[in-house]
């Protein structure tokens, strides 16, 4: 690969490349305990795909669809199944491939359309440490942020969403509408642990715009 091309993915996975910050409406949010997002973790994680739908109704939006262990043949985007073939092939025998496998040139198709997260205190908050270049020219880049103090209610959300990961490390797919009121496409997301020993330390995201799901779900 050219010496530019291995520069620019590093670059991306760094979180260098910054991006101009998009129109942010004011929001108001239901108050929403931080105990009840471990329940619907909990819940989430034995096995109920329905755990989230209250979650989210009381953010404005649609159930969401989420699946364990997706078949890598019907993930929606040709992207989500190249990180699925990446996530099964370097972990070999382990539960989970480590953070230290993720390498940039090996994944340098997906980058713009990636986010890393660091697990804090066993899920007490994740710390964003890439947000895509590509998912950053529609919302806010969030490099750097945590979790809990992030602008969008959704994040509520993607807490329930990687605290789950973090009581059941296997893939995860999802597929979320933010409310009307934030203004943004439908989101798919393929999120994968990533472990040292037996805790994952740290979550990848795959993630691409979708069309918006119907209210109903």
């Amino acid at each position: 690969m050219p010496q530019n091309r291995q520069a620019d993915a590093r670059q991306t996975l760094s979180g260098d490349l910054k991006q101009e910050k998009p129109f942010r409406p004011p929001l108001q949010e239901p108050l929403i305990r931080d105990e009840s997002l471990w329940e619907t973790a909990r819940s989430l994680a034995s096995g109920d795909m329905a755990a989230c739908d209250d979650l989210l109704k009381k953010l404005g939006s649609p159930p969401p669809k989420l699946i364990w262990n997706p078949d890598p043949d019907e993930l929606p985007h040709p992207e989500f199944s190249l990180l699925m073939q990446w996530w099964q092939e370097t972990k070999g025998d382990r539960p989970a491939p480590s953070p230290e496998d993720v390498d940039p040139l090996h994944l340098v198709k997906l980058l713009g359309h990636l986010i890393l997260t660091d697990v804090c205190d066993e899920g007490e908050n994740f710390h964003v440490r890439l947000y895509g270049s590509q998912i950053g020219k529609t919302v806010e880049d969030l490099t750097g942020k945590d979790l809990k103090t992030i602008w969008t209610p959704l994040r509520h959300y993607f807490i329930a969403n990687y605290r789950a990961i973090c009581l059941r490390p296997e893939p995860l797919y999802s597929l979320h509408t933010p409310a009307l009121n934030i203004n943004l496409s439908a989101w798919d997301r393929l999120i994968l642990p990533l472990m040292e020993g037996d805790k994952v330390k740290r979550i990848m995201i795959g993630i691409f715009a979708t069309d918006r799901q119907p209210l109903d779900g």
